[in-house]
């Protein structure tokens, strides 16, 4: 949890299991259940974790910010490249970690 979940308004973070047993409560069928981000991971992890060690802490003004804006177009187009073969293998395989948890669930009859 960080500046960014902050931002797009997330109050808890979730793995793939618990979200499974939460949904397992309702009348749903779980299709199937996957990390998303993969490549993201390690370096969300290690930003974290550096933010921790380091007790940054954040302005006022900057309470509203993303701290994962990437403005290096190198960069970018890496991570473009990434979630690319990230959606290509999504087909194929579940992630067994990731920054964020994808679950699909079909009403039971």
């Amino acid at each position: 949890f960080g500046p960014h979940d902050d931002v797009e308004g997330g109050c808890r973070r979730f793995t793939r299991p618990r979200l499974a047993a939460i949904l397992k409560r309702f009348p749903v069928e779980i299709i199937r259940h996957t990390y998303l981000h993969p490549t993201a991971f390690l370096p969300a992890l290690l930003i974290r974790k550096a933010q921790q060690v380091g007790g940054l802490q954040r302005t006022r003004l900057e309470k509203h910010k993303t701290d994962l804006t990437v403005t290096n177009s190198f960069l970018n187009l890496v991570f473009l490249v990434l979630g690319a073969c990230e959606r290509f293998w999504l087909k194929r395989w579940e992630f067994p970690l990731g920054t964020s948890v994808a679950v699909v669930a079909r009403k039971r009859a």
